[in-house]
């Protein structure tokens, strides 16, 4: 893609992120969690924003909020004494786990790494530890727009390229 055709697609690109805003802003309480949808954009998009992925993406997001949750729950059962101690001891067995079930276990065993991208697993995991466990649904939703949005994003591209650039082969 040329200079012009990527200058027209960034032009593109922010449209699409104020028709997001704008729509995030009118649903009830979804206006206050749009912000994370800007997590997994970038996640999804600059992994390739390939439809076919985006099950994948949508799974490890579900799945890092889930992680996070338990994370949050533990903390909230304060098993150590100190709040430093119970945070570093919670979230580092948390983390481990869930690392190694997501990077190592999953990345080759189960529906060929349907469940093995760690990035999007951390998004949802941070998404969800910013906002509480009662507001997962939420969470969700806000994820899985970002997942829809970096989608339409990365796919026109190459339309845009077409039209600017002419055909290229």
């Amino acid at each position: 893609m040329s200079k012009k055709a990527t200058f027209v697609w960034c032009i593109v690109l922010g449209l699409l992120d104020g028709i997001y805003c704008v729509i995030c802003s009118h649903i009830p309480h979804v206006q206050n969690y749009m912000w994370i949808g800007f997590i997994s954009l970038p996640i999804y998009f600059c992994g390739g924003a390939v439809l076919k992925e985006m099950p994948k993406y949508f799974l490890c997001a579900c799945s890092g909020v889930g992680w996070g949750c338990l994370t949050l729950w533990l903390l909230g059962l304060g098993f150590f004494a100190s709040a430093d101690a119970n945070m570093l001891i919670i979230v580092t067995v948390v983390v481990l786990i869930a690392c190694f079930v997501h990077l190592g276990i999953f990345t080759e065993n189960v529906a060929k790494g349907v469940l093995s991208h760690g990035p999007m697993m951390f998004g949802g995991f941070a998404a969800i530890f910013s906002q509480g466990i009662a507001e997962w649904p939420w969470v969700i939703l806000t994820l899985t727009m970002g997942l829809v949005l970096g989608w339409i994003m990365g796919a026109v591209a190459a339309p845009i390229g077409k039209l600017v650039d002419g055909k290229q082969e």
